[in-house]
């Protein structure tokens, strides 16, 4: 997480998901682009995977 600008519960979603082997979190919030190993999709990106 050093790397990345995430803070308070930005940094816990974070870390929780890459704990959990997560490797995208859904997200509107552009924060979450500077987390390594971490990609972010925009809602509207998710709903069409389903």
């Amino acid at each position: 997480m050093a790397e990345g600008h995430a803070r308070g519960r930005d940094a816990v979603h974070a870390a929780t998901a890459l704990a959990a082997d997560f490797s995208a979190i859904v997200s509107c919030d552009a924060d979450f682009d500077d987390i390594p190993g971490l990609r972010r999709l925009e809602p509207e990106e998710a709903l069409e995977g389903l």
